[in-house]
């Protein structure tokens, strides 16, 4: 029957060949703390069934991630319900998102918001559209999102507050000049910065932006992405970072340098990039943003639920 023959798509486009290649791709389990409600939880696995689906039906993964976004909405009303927030029968999402302001923090609330307006738009559909494998990486930070609806304000406040420390204590290392030491090699970097963190294990996602010689003005395409790093076990020194990196767990030195040849490297890469068309360093930045969006997404997928 054609209903169980895999999609071309797969193979054709992504290259994967195997139902057990694509299943190690494509699926995202849920994960979910110990306040998620049962049926939450529940509802979610249909979720995996649909996504596991798509691998015979490509579009099944839209029809997933809208399943998302009504899970969404049901987290939000069964919060309200727990906490014995009135409301009435015809109270909108958004106004349930306003009543749970003071049980949460203000960048949740935002982010939660955002998934409204996401999930506005898989209800009411303008025409129709097939968003695909450009929505996998979604799944993660909507799972974290269902998470967040379930926390109490006092561990979030705890989380943002450690964060806002450690953010602090990394601020003398932004924009300046140093050297990266990972895998026995090394890398001139211009700032190391903290985007977020898990409190259990210690671990943080840092990114560190890179310096390189005989860039080309031509396009955004030859300017180079940042360097993503998951870091435990952080010594933060005066001068600089060590720390054990997550996928090696080899150690990673990040140290200050002044040496007059990095400081005119340094310099020159920067003017550079001035060089650049403004339409096409915002491409560039389009980009990183949306990476490190995913990243924080994966990060938070991989260590906090």
């Amino acid at each position: 029957m054609k209903y169980y023959e895999p999609d071309s798509i797969w193979e054709n486009v992504w290259e994967y060949k195997t139902r057990d290649e694509f299943a190690t791709k494509i699926l995202k389990k849920g994960r979910f703390h110990k306040n998620v409600p049962e049926n939450i939880i529940k509802e979610y696995e249909t979720v995996e069934y649909l996504i596991s689906h798509s691998y015979f039906h490509y579009p099944l993964i839209d029809e997933a991630f809208s399943k998302c976004t009504r899970i969404f909405e049901q987290s939000i009303h069964q919060r309200v319900k727990e906490l014995g927030i009135k409301c009435s029968e015809r109270e909108t999402l958004n106004n349930k998102i306003k009543k749970l302001e003071n049980y949460t923090s203000e960048e949740l609330n935002k982010q939660w918001n955002n998934i409204r307006k996401i999930r506005n738009s898989f209800a009411h559909p303008k025409e129709s559209s097939l968003r695909g494998i450009t929505i996998i990486n979604a799944f993660s930070h909507i799972i974290t999102i269902i998470n967040t609806i379930f926390l109490e304000k006092l561990v979030i406040e705890k989380k943002e507050n450690e964060f806002k420390k450690i953010k602090s204590i990394c601020s003398k290392y932004d924009n300046d000049l140093y050297i990266l030491e990972r895998k026995k090699l090394k890398y001139l970097i211009r700032s190391i910065i903290p985007y977020t963190s898990d409190l259990k294990s210690k671990k943080f996602l840092f990114v560190a932006h890179p310096v390189f010689k005989g860039l080309k003005s031509d396009s955004f395409n030859n300017i180079p992405m940042p360097f993503f790093l998951t870091l435990s076990d952080i010594d933060f020194k005066e001068n600089g970072i060590e720390a054990k990196e997550k996928t090696s767990e080899e150690l990673v030195r990040i140290y200050e340098t002044t040496d007059k040849k990095n400081v005119k490297i340094r310099n020159e890469y920067i003017n550079l990039l001035k060089q650049f068309e403004g339409s096409e360093l915002d491409k560039y930045w389009f980009i990183v943003k949306n990476e490190i969006g995913k990243k924080i997404s994966e990060f938070h997928y991989e260590h906090n639920w």
